[in-house]
């Protein structure tokens, strides 16, 4: 087996075994919390359902986590050498499209949308925030509400960008194909799927907003907090995510220097993977199971 190949597989079992991993805290955190809910309502406590408000942001935001780690699964599919399943060059130039608008345009910006708002809900009223009417469906509407713009652009980066930037300008300027491309073969004769620097940059830029005001918010929860616990909770929770997710853009541009299917490459990608992973479920972690 080439080099390629077995760097590809290596970090692809790594990367079933974790996702595997997740998708058990995922299904735990969903189940507690359906039945935390189940038995708020059955003996009416009034006190525990505004700590339970945001229950159903909650579900899905750990709903588009579990999407995120299944198209980290369908990516790793495409690492596959000729003779193997799925070796189509068009359906892997397809579906590597598809994975770059699933995660990096629909599902990370979501994810982060939905613990802004989460992280926002502690500081409303009560009768403003999540044990208003209808609080859950506005959360969760304008949290895909507000990620459609990016989705937009990276439909097209991915789709669009192989067709107006791989072309020289009047000025006879052509862009490289790390810019707008999804995907690129390998020397076993696969396909790896890569990270358009367009679509890091934009994805880039919506970060920094977002953890902008997830700091701020988390901030002002613990000056409010009286609970030690939960003050180490959320400390926790902004320090994780803001760390991670700026490192995970990192790696993600620094992807485009190595040769995709390389050890250096796969490394780079892992490394991307891993940290948004551990973001997730930090969040699914503090803002599910103990919350």
């Amino acid at each position: 087996m080439p080099q390629t190949g077995f760097t590809a597989d290596a970090f692809g079992a790594v990367t079933i075994a974790l996702v595997s991993l997740f998708l058990v805290l995922a299904l735990l955190s969903v189940l507690y919390s359906v039945h935390f809910r189940l038995q708020i309502q059955k003996r009416s406590l009034l006190q525990l359902g505004y700590f339970n408000g945001p229950w159903a942001t909650r579900i899905a935001f750990t709903s588009v986590a579990v999407w995120w780690s299944i198209w980290e699964i369908i990516r790793l599919s495409l690492l596959r050498g000729s003779g193997r399943p799925f070796a189509s060059p068009p359906w892997q130039n397809h579906a590597c499209k598809f994975y770059i608008l699933s995660n990096i345009g629909f599902a990370e910006p979501t994810m982060l949308l939905m613990l802004v708002f989460l992280l926002r809900a502690s500081l409303q009223k009560r009768e403003l925030g999540a044990l208003s009417h209808h609080w859950n469906g506005r959360a969760i509407g304008r949290a895909l509400f507000l990620s459609l713009p990016v989705f937009l652009l990276q439909l097209m980066v991915v789709f669009l960008g192989p067709k107006l930037l791989n072309r020289e300008t009047n000025h006879h300027i052509k862009l490289a194909s790390y810019f707008w491309s999804a995907w690129c073969a390998t020397e076993d004769g696969g396909a790896a799927c890569t990270y358009p620097l367009f679509s890091t940059l934009l994805l880039g830029l919506l970060d920094l907003a977002l953890l902008g005001y997830a700091s701020y918010a988390g901030a002002r929860i613990v000056s409010l907090a009286i609970n030690r616990r939960l003050r180490r909770r959320v400390c926790i929770l902004i320090l994780s995510v803001d760390f991670l997710i700026l490192l995970r853009v990192v790696f993600l541009g620094l992807s485009i220097l190595a040769a995709p299917g390389g050890l250096p490459f796969e490394a780079l990608v892992f490394l991307a993977f891993l940290t948004q992973l551990l973001c997730a479920a930090a969040g699914v972690s503090v803002l599910v199971f103990f919350r």
